[in-house]
């Protein structure tokens, strides 16, 4: 009978023992599982903020691209230093960067464009109409309409080298400054409500191949 009661209990206890031994090796695969899938998700999460930064790249990359196109296709370049600030202004007075990218020596026009540009942020027409009531805003003209500006004083830049090696450090880009100027000019707003003038504006212009370009403003 004591043999048969040892037996018995022997059985119990391995099995007692198996049954703990099968609920260890149940939980511990599971926790290694989640601690694996933790960094599958952070990689996944880090590859999805990578893409949606090179998306916003490639946006504002294309439309830049886009709008030197357009000015290249419908713009002509100009042939006295008045006529390309009237380009630049006439940009915001039309919508359209095409005209201030033809006002300006390349990289200068490209720069701004970047500066300014939504940048895939919002629409080019949400854009505009943002920039519209802020002018207007600004110059208490109600809602901005356009821009016009008059020069009022030049003074000729003699050491056209020096604005050449200028724009190759800054930008990348050679050209042949035929001529240089400074000007001082005046930029009056207009809205629905009335205009402002602001005086005093300065702008470096250079000739390149025959036309007048911006190549610097203060």
């Amino acid at each position: 009978m004591k043999k048969q009661m040892a037996i018995l209990l022997a059985g119990m206890l391995a099995a007692a023992l198996l049954l703990n031994g099968c609920a260890a090796g149940e939980g511990t695969p599971q926790k290694a599982e989640e601690t694996e899938s933790m960094p599958a998700e952070m990689n996944s999460e880090a590859e999805s903020a990578d893409k949606e930064e090179e998306s916003v790249e490639e946006t504002e990359a294309e439309s830049t691209a886009a709008v030197s196109e357009s000015a290249e296709s419908r713009i002509s370049p100009v042939a006295t230093r008045q006529e390309a600030l009237d380009l630049y202004d006439k940009a915001f007075a039309e919508h359209d960067f095409a005209y201030l990218l033809a006002a300006c020596i390349e990289p200068y026009g490209q720069r701004n464009v970047v500066f300014l540009a939504p940048g895939g942020s919002m629409s080019e027409e949400a854009y505009w109409g943002e920039y519209d009531d802020s002018q207007g805003r600004y110059y208490d003209i109600g809602v901005f309409e356009s821009y016009s500006s008059e020069i009022t004083a030049e003074t000729q830049v003699e050491d056209t080298k020096a604005i050449e090696e200028e724009l190759l450090q800054a930008y990348g880009y050679s050209c042949t400054v035929e001529e240089a100027y400074e000007v001082t000019y005046n930029r009056m707003a207009s809205g629905t409500e009335g205009t402002a003038v602001n005086e005093g504006y300065r702008a470096q212009m250079v000739l390149v191949d025959g036309s007048w370009y911006i190549s610097k403003m203060w």
